[in-house]
């Protein structure tokens, strides 16, 4: 994309063009291997991992970053 700028003070004037190169866009939403996740976890369930999930997500960079939160 090309942008034209322009300034004008009142006596000078300058102008200049600038070129904008977009690389990348968060557009893509993540994915997950399923749509739905279901787990039950006991009262004295010990320390430690009970469930992994993985996402996807098609974007790069720090938009391709996907952080996942237990909410409830």
């Amino acid at each position: 994309m090309s942008v034209a700028v322009s300034a004008y003070d009142g006596l000078l004037r300058g102008f200049a063009d600038v070129v904008v190169y977009v690389t990348d866009v968060n557009d893509n939403p993540p994915t997950f291997s399923q749509s739905e996740f279901s787990i039950s976890v006991t009262e004295n369930e010990p320390d430690g991992v009970i469930m992994t999930l993985a996402a996807h997500d098609d974007d790069f960079g720090h938009n391709a970053v996907v952080t996942f939160a237990l909410i409830g």
